[in-house]
């Protein structure tokens, strides 16, 4: 029973990390400095209770408004003032190495990516719409990080 149920190994690492800034910007370039990519100015906090935030609406983004064609002004947002989605992930792997002979060995793995199966959001978009700030777009989680569904793979490995 032993060499049957015994000498299995587990392994598993989780990886847990906050969000990447965002960087929220008007491409409408509304000072005419020849550059498209002019912050807007803010006028609330940005950053929405963790409870409020939705795939839909990320952060506040009522907290921007566009800077007025001409004003020969920058919008007054600071850079890199929303955070976007946290990352979490946990990957585990299952071995059990069988004996053949004296220097020849099968193991057998199951290795499971993303275990939870937790969507990983990338983040959201940044971009200050140029016809309105209300577009559904801006603030909107719209991608997952490419390859983060669950994956599961078997393996049987021959070393000599």
């Amino acid at each position: 029973m032993g060499k049957i149920f015994g000498g299995f190994q587990f392994n598993g690492i989780t990886t847990i990390q906050t969000g990447r800034p965002i960087l929220i910007q008007d491409s409408s370039d509304p000072n005419l400095d020849g550059v498209a990519s002019d912050r807007p100015d803010l006028i609330g906090n940005p950053n929405l209770p963790r409870g409020e935030r939705t795939p839909n609406r990320f952060f506040n983004t009522s907290a921007f408004a566009r800077v007025p064609a001409r004003a020969n002004r920058f919008g007054n947002a600071g850079r890199n003032i929303v955070t976007g989605p946290g990352y979490n992930n946990t990957d585990v792997s299952l071995f059990k190495r069988i004996a053949v002979r004296e220097r020849a060995n099968i193991e057998l793995r199951w290795e499971v990516f993303n275990v939870f199966n937790t969507p990983n959001f990338e983040n959201p978009n940044g971009g200050v719409p140029t016809n309105d700030i209300a577009s559904p777009v801006f603030g909107s989680l719209l991608n997952i990080v490419p390859n983060s569904e669950r994956i599961m793979q078997f393996a049987v490995r021959f070393s000599f």
